[in-house]
């Protein structure tokens, strides 16, 4: 440790004879120059400079290194994790870009034309009143309104026909590929089941002079891909259910009035 020490004080400066002669006596002076009050002396305090010890300066190297080697890595993911979050928000941008403006637009469907065979019994089928199975086939017209996106139907659609809700029939919808903007005919064809048949579908079905009107309920769910190009950007289910009026189910079949809605799902 090294310390400044203040120079001494220059000595008296040396008084001549004829100054002895005519110094006064100690006395005398304090008590002509000097009044009684307060004084404040001001001491200068002695400045010391320190220099560290040799182990300080090696520890503050040891860190330095230290923070140098971990900056790189911190750096690294720093930047990594600005990519990934960069990279999240456009794909969140990008998604609800598309999601508005390409957003799958529900179809609509109409039933045209229904066409009931109608299987004639044997007189063994008479003697043991086996229940009648005949088969319905409907033609509807369905219309995608999409305006850049095509639909696929593949054929997995399961489709119900009932009565009043009693089911009679049931069937699969076939695989059908619209455009986009285009309206396409299709056929769904049901089979009907071992149940026994309500009164009233039975009468119009063996009615050939007076027709007998019925309304019936046609209903099916089937699997939609809504495509650009290939690349499919939507799956979705459609449900629909169409309210039928058929003016007899015998010969001479004709829609009186139908009205369907659908649902994406």
């Amino acid at each position: 440790m090294a310390e400044w020490v203040a120079p001494p004080p220059p000595p008296p400066p040396h008084l001549s004879a004829d100054a002895d002669a005519d110094a006064k006596p100690l006395a005398f002076v304090a008590a002509e120059q000097f009044r009684s009050g307060t004084y404040v002396v001001q001491v200068p305090k002695d400045q010391i400079y320190r220099i560290p010890p040799p182990e300080n300066a090696e520890y503050v190297e040891r860190q330095g290194r230290t923070v140098a080697r971990k900056n790189p890595c911190l750096a690294c993911f720093s930047g990594l994790f600005g990519i990934l979050l960069l990279v999240f928000l456009l794909l969140a941008i990008v998604g609800t870009t598309l999601f508005f403006t390409i957003r799958p637009r529900l179809p609509s469907f109409t039933v045209e034309k229904l066409h009931v065979k109608n299987p004639t019994t044997s007189g063994g089928d008479r003697r043991h009143h086996q229940p009648l199975k005949p088969s319905y086939e409907f033609t509807l017209e369905s219309q995608n309104p999409n305006p850049v996106m095509d639909i696929h139907y593949p054929a997995r659609g399961h489709a119900t026909l009932s009565y009043k809700r009693t089911a009679i029939a049931a069937g699969k919808t076939p695989t059908l590929l619209q455009e986009h903007g285009e309206t396409k005919s299709f056929r769904v064809a049901l089979s009907g089941n071992k149940a026994q048949l309500p009164a009233v579908v039975k009468k119009s079905m063996s009615s050939e002079g007076k027709h007998v009107k019925v309304d019936l309920a046609l209903s099916f769910r089937m699997p939609a891909k809504f495509k650009m190009g290939s690349l499919t950007l939507w799956t979705m289910q459609v449900s629909v259910h169409c309210d039928v009026t058929a003016t007899t189910l015998a010969k001479g079949t004709e829609v009186k009035s139908e009205e369907c809605h659908a649902k994406l799902q």
